[in-house]
């Protein structure tokens, strides 16, 4: 049996996991947005503004968004899409009681199709075990015209200091960098680390990375199941300044890398289903 359904802050509907472990998630009905993960042992593993806002159709500033039909500002749809401030609705499940798993999902309706004129059924499904958090991402095409997409888990996490942190896996994978005008690059370096705003689409990249978090001792594994490319952005001083739902200092306290579909469109045709996942695993340090 899905967790029932619970109020959090500002009176938003969420969802709780739990596992025997001690390990627990939050995820809002507003998003179907992740926003808290505390393996057993651990801090919270995601990022999460405490400037954010809590209100339905407000996107929340941190956690994991989910993005979908267009990443970012490739398009003229409104930025990540609009799934990120949609009200999902949770999926029923099996009579056995599990407190460890949920799936939710959402569906075109008027509003979206004056956006975009298109059918469409989203579904997320998460589940907490020890030490790992999976997201699986599955999108449908239930109309009778074939439609393109571009889609991401926008995760943002937790680091003590960002400039002591640095990614493993990423070395000689080609790039898009969005602050040079999205001029192509190589990653030259072995371990790559932030030292100010970045914003890149790293292309055709390995299936698994891993976040070194050196000032908190924690070590990330991110890997993914049919995302293409992994995107890493931080804002940096000057950038973090012009995000209101963010403080000025919180630049050094996160780090985004989302498994993406950010440079290829999916077309998906008619009856068609596009299913791409997440799992993330804290590592011995």
């Amino acid at each position: 049996m899905t967790p029932p359904v619970v109020y959090g802050l500002n009176g938003m509907p969420r969802l709780e996991l739990t596992h025997d472990s001690g390990s627990m998630a939050q995820i809002y009905l507003n998003g179907a947005h992740v926003t808290s993960w505390t393996p057993v042992g651990w801090h919270d593993m995601l990022y999460l503004s405490r400037l954010a806002r809590f209100a339905p159709g407000v996107p929340i500033r941190g956690g994991i968004p989910v993005v979908f039909p267009q990443f970012a500002d490739q398009g003229p749809l409104p930025r990540h899409g609009w799934l990120r401030t949609t009200t999902w609705q949770v999926a029923p499940s099996g009579e056995a009681e599990d407190s460890t798993h949920a799936t939710l999902f959402t569906e075109d309706n008027d509003a979206s199709r004056r956006i975009w004129p298109h059918r469409y059924r989203v579904e997320l499904d998460v589940t907490i075990a020890e030490r790992s958090l999976a997201i699986a991402l599955s999108i449908f095409n239930p109309g009778p015209e074939s439609f393109s997409f571009t889609s991401a888990l926008h995760n943002y996490f937790f680091v003590a200091d960002v400039r002591e942190s640095h990614i493993e896996g990423l070395h000689d994978a080609q790039y898009l960098d969005k602050t040079d005008g999205l001029r192509q690059k190589t990653e030259a370096e072995e371990k790559t680390g932030i030292g100010r705003e970045t914003d890149r689409i790293y292309r055709n990249t390995p299936s698994t990375v891993v976040l070194h978090d050196h000032a908190s001792g924690t070590a990330l594994q991110i890997g993914s199941t049919a995302f293409p490319d992994i995107v890493v952005w931080n804002p940096w001083e000057a950038g973090a300044k012009q995000i209101s739902d963010m403080a000025d200092e919180d630049y050094l306290r996160m780090i985004c890398i989302e498994p993406a579909l950010a440079v290829t469109p999916c077309v998906l045709a008619p009856g068609q289903r596009w299913a791409a996942a997440q799992e993330l695993t804290v590592l011995d340090s």
